[in-house]
């Protein structure tokens, strides 16, 4: 059969395994208000792993199952564990055309090699790209992903804040945050222009070269006026 060049190929419904969402589901319910999976006792750690891997037994197309799965550990320093899960994920991502969920499959790789290297003895000639992050970003951008723009745009900016610190920093900082500002523009996205102004006023916070109370404030005072238009969670308490 010709199909002719015109013609726009619709990706088959995909049959979602009741049993393996129920799973993911009791899983995830563990993960907490930052999915890093703290708060548990070593028995909830260990069902809500058991859970999320029964759930990818049952549907390995459950992307999200297999991200929780990998959080599950790096944020227990199992970093050897979590890397080849996502490793893996990625490629099945980029074969099976997955969007924005191949660009949150990037992130949490960029987060699991970053965190394994600050664990050791973090040689700065041994640091990890941005990459991983930069990747995830292009793509949440692409699909209009806010939350995964802001995470994986966040992620990079508060680099250069810490291990990244050096006299050129601030020039990088901004040059990031100036395309959140951007994105968040043409978005009318309140929520990524307040994680600009908190980032940035991290950012003077926490450097060693461009230290600047003053600075800080100044930011986190323009992310704390708009925090009363988002969730009570984002809202920053400014002594």
């Amino acid at each position: 059969k010709v199909i002719s060049p015109k013609t726009k190929l619709v990706k088959e419904e995909t049959i979602v395994n009741s049993e393996s969402y129920t799973s993911y589901m009791k899983g995830k319910s563990y993960a907490g208000e930052n999915t890093a999976y703290y708060d548990n006792s070593t028995e909830e750690l260990e069902l809500a792993r058991e859970l999320l891997t029964k759930s990818i037994a049952l549907d390995s197309t459950n992307i999200d199952a297999q991200i929780q799965l990998a959080r599950s550990h790096y944020y227990y320093n199992n970093f050897d564990i979590a890397i080849p899960i996502l490793e893996k994920l990625v490629k099945y991502c980029e074969r099976t055309n997955q969007g924005k969920l191949l660009g949150r499959a990037y992130r949490n790789l960029g987060n699991v090699h970053y965190m394994k290297w600050k664990g050791k003895e973090a040689a700065y000639d041994d640091m990890p790209t941005l990459d991983h992050q930069k990747k995830a970003a292009k793509i949440a951008k692409e699909y209009l992903d806010i939350v995964g723009y802001k995470y994986a745009m966040g992620n990079i900016i508060s680099s250069f804040s810490r291990f990244r610190d050096s006299e050129s920093s601030n020039d990088s900082a901004h040059y990031y945050t100036d395309q959140m500002l951007r994105f968040a523009d043409d978005q009318n996205s309140i929520e990524l222009e307040a994680t600009v102004y908190v980032k940035l006023g991290h950012f003077y916070r926490m450097s060693g070269h461009h230290y600047d109370i003053l600075e800080s404030r100044y930011y986190y005072e323009k992310a704390y006026k708009l925090s009363p238009q988002l969730s009570k969670t984002f809202q920053i308490d400014i002594k």
